[in-house]
């Protein structure tokens, strides 16, 4: 709804690509801030080195005239916690 987040599969393998959109696909008008995307990309480069491996996507390239940043793909195997969530599986949060 924010953004325009595209996966792209190459040779070498996956990568997403992150752009902030100055407007929200929303049926009102609602205006965001574009410079929003680089506080997501600054937060991963701060938290992946202090973090377990894996947990926080590592930041690939960023252009910042373009409003946008690449980062590593999720495992294939990935959980979406907000699908989780929905479906009501708390427990398989709490066992993992």
């Amino acid at each position: 709804m924010s953004n325009v987040v595209l996966r792209v599969e190459t040779a070498e393998g996956r990568f997403i690509l992150k752009q902030s959109r100055p407007q929200l696909r929303t049926r009102d008008l609602w205006l965001s801030d574009i410079d929003r995307v680089y506080r997501e990309q600054e937060v991963m480069e701060v938290l992946g080195p202090l973090l377990p491996e894996g947990i926080v996507p590592r930041v690939l390239f960023v252009d910042r005239p373009n409003y946008l940043f690449a980062m590593t793909h999720a495992p294939l195997e990935a959980h979406v916690w907000k699908e989780i969530l929905l479906d009501g599986e708390i427990a398989w949060l709490s066992a993992s």
